[in-house]
This record gives structure tokens, C-alpha cells and sequence, in this order.
């Protein structure tokens, strides 16, 4: 299917993804307390690379309803404010982070959700909330992010947020969202269940060098054979 049509489907399914006012002020209340207390979570302006542990926090209102099967679009969202934040060295400290992250899902099970969130976030609604939250956005097609190797372009964003099959070829390996940040060292992709040398989950690479610039970026979201669907640009 093109990717075209792709967007327009799930933007058609989140229309009608309905999930209760009071649903989704019980899922804030409940993640707020557990968010709170999660040593995973607490560490500050760092970001979220580790999805496969939030089974306990509530997304949704679908088969399976937690962060952990479907999160993939909020934690995306999540890590690009907080590299927006990071470049204008704003600190980030635990209360806060709890309070994002829990307005964030409050904000997407409100508008935005995909089958009452069991296929996450429709990829137009992520554009359209950090545009009504006053984030410069825009899509980049393939032909800029071809045109781009070898990074010479320095009016490019530093933030990306990447829609993609984690498979060309087999829909069954379904579709990941993932935040993309350029730091002095490269591109690194954040939450792609890479795991490091440690064992623990960890920026992808996990080396201190980055990916050399978007295209290869590209062709590293999963370790399979990833196709990119959609990709926003965030400054």
C-alpha cells in the first residue's frame, strides 16, 4: 500500500477511536502514581529507550492497553521534546517528567489513537499536536533525505520523529515509531529495542559515534528491512 495511503487509513481508523473522559482521567491518576515511583523513569533529560518495560502503564483502551505494546508514537513524542529541551538546556527534573509523560497519553487517548490506541497514534496527529503545542514541523520526503548524505545540509532539524515498517516485506512485524536526534557525535535513534553491550537498552548505535547522517539512519531503524513511511522534521 503507498505511504500516502497508508496515513490516510490511520487517520480515518483514530476518527473513530473513541475512549471515555473518565477512562482516561483513571489512566492518568494510575500512571501518574506509578511514573512517580518508577526507577526506570526517573533519570533526568534522558530518554526513553527501553518501551518493552511500561506494561504496567495504561494507554488505551484495546486488547491489550498498555504502553508497552502500543506506546511506541507517545515515547517518540516524549524523546523529542525532551531533545528540544536539552538543546535549550532546559533540566527536566522527575515531577515533571511524570507530569509530561502522563499529559502526553492523556493528550493522544483524547485525540489520536488508533483502534482505542491498540495500533498506537495515527503519525497526522502526532504532526498536528506538536503543531497546536507550537513546535515547527514539517515532512521530509525521501528525495531531501537522499539529497542530504554526507549531513550537508545545516538548515536540517536536529529532531526527527520516524514512522516505518519494521519490515518491507512482512506486515506482520508490524510498524514502529521512533525519535531521531543529530548530536555532535552523529544521528542516534532512541527506543529501538537495541540492547548494548551491557545487555540494558540503549540508544542505537550504542557507540559514542553516531550514524553519518540520515540515509543511514534510514536504513538502520530495525534490524530486519525497514521502509520508511513518514518523517517529520521538529524544531
Amino acid at each position: 500500500m503507498p505511504d500516502r495511503l497508508v496515513l490516510i487509513f490511520l487517520r480515518f481508523l483514530s476518527v473513530f477511536s473513541f475512549i471515555g473522559l473518565k477512562t482516561i482521567r483513571q489512566h492518568y491518576e494510575e500512571n501518574k502514581r506509578i511514573l512517580s515511583t518508577a526507577d526506570f523513569f526517573m533519570r533526568q533529560n534522558t530518554f526513553i529507550e527501553d518501551q518493552a518495560l511500561w506494561g504496567k502503564v495504561k494507554f488505551g483502551t484495546g486488547k491489550h492497553g498498555n504502553m508497552a505494546y502500543s506506546g511506541c508514537e507517545v515515547i517518540a513524542v516524549f524523546n523529542a521534546l525532551i531533545a528540544i529541551k536539552r538543546q535549550n538546556h532546559v533540566q527536566i527534573n522527575e515531577g515533571i517528567r511524570a507530569d509530561m509523560m502522563c499529559g502526553l497519553i492523556e493528550a493522544f487517548e483524547r485525540r489520536g489513537v488508533v483502534r482505542r490506541g491498540e495500533f498506537g497514534v495515527a503519525p497526522t496527529s502526532i504532526r498536528d499536536y506538536l503543531k497546536r503545542n507550537g513546535l515547527n514541523v514539517r515532512v521530509y520526503d525521501k528525495k531531501e533525505i537522499a539529497d542530504d548524505k554526507g549531513n550537508k545540509n545545516e538548515n536540517m532539524p536536529s529532531v526527527f520523529i520516524a514512522t516505518f515498517y519494521n519490515h518491507a516485506l512482512d506486515i506482520t512485524e508490524q510498524i514502529h515509531t521512533v525519535c531521531i536526534t543529530k548530536e555532535k557525535e552523529g544521528f542516534f535513534i532512541h527506543n529501538s529495542y537495541n540492547r548494548g553491550a551491557a545487555g540494558t537498552y540503549d540508544k542505537k548505535p550504542s557507540s559514542d559515534k553516531g550514524y553519518e547522517d540520515l540515509s543511514e539512519v534510514i536504513n538502520n531503524l530495525s534490524d530486519k528491512e525497514p521502509k520508511l513511511i513518514y518523517l517529520l522534521g521538529i524544531s
